[in-house]
């Protein structure tokens, strides 16, 4: 299902979807960008060519593109109309990102990664400003998706413990999917 794409010759169409389900004992976040034919130059040189291993895609209200370079532990940014960039996205975090995997933005352009390999929520506001994300009580262990919904709520795959937890914009954490229930 994830790889449906139009290969009529015209080319593939720029579709965002986010679906969040709920199920017992299973919880499903998908998020699916899928770049056009007017993309194709634009996907080709964010490094869709085999030497990035990208496990993750987000673009802002502006439409520039955000995605993480799991194998290199990196964040990038194509503008758009511009040229790729990595950001240091950790500055002032005691460590950078390790072998991030998941990446999503919220409405007012607040980047959110899932940082796998450090198991925390890194979030770098609209100012550049980073910070791991209070998770209260829960602990993440190997985190490897992240979505944002439409009430800048925050989903994360937290995958070591089987669970999805949910971060309210008003801080409120609840553990929406639990292998153990």
């Amino acid at each position: 299902m994830l790889n449906r794409f139009n290969t009529n010759g015209s080319g593939m169409k720029l579709t965002h979807v986010v679906c969040i389900a709920r199920m017992p004992l299973v919880a499903l976040l998908l998020l699916v960008v899928i770049f056009g034919a007017e993309q194709t130059s634009r996907a080709e040189a964010v490094g869709i060519d085999g030497s990035v291993l990208s496990t993750s895609v987000a673009s802002d209200t502006s439409g520039n593109i955000f995605y993480l370079d799991t194998a290199h532990s990196q964040l990038y940014e194509v503008p758009n109309g511009g040229t790729q960039t990595q950001i240091p996205c950790c500055d002032g975090l005691a460590t950078g990102l390790n072998k991030p995997r998941g990446v999503a933005l919220d409405s007012q352009n607040n980047l959110y990664i899932a940082d796998t390999g450090n198991n925390r929520i890194v979030e770098i506001n609209s100012n550049s400003q980073a910070s791991v994300v209070n998770l209260g009580l829960y602990r993440l262990l190997a985190p490897s998706g992240i979505a944002v919904d439409a009430n800048n709520d925050v989903y994360i795959a937290d995958s070591g413990n089987n669970r999805i937890v949910e971060v309210s914009a008003v801080g409120r954490q609840v553990s929406l999917a639990d292998a153990e229930n």
